[in-house]
């Protein structure tokens, strides 16, 4: 599962909002912690 975060945080911007809805269909309880990935991605653009 790691691995699947690695990739969501290394994707681009368009790709990691896709895979951020996915993980949050799949995961909910993970969806404050992708939502701090990607704004830590977009914040360090």
């Amino acid at each position: 599962m790691n691995l699947y975060y690695e990739n969501l945080y290394n994707s681009n911007t368009k790709s990691a909002l896709k895979y951020y809805k996915l993980a949050v269909e799949t995961y909910p309880e993970m969806a404050d912690f992708m939502g701090q990935l990607l704004t830590n991605e977009f914040e360090s653009r």
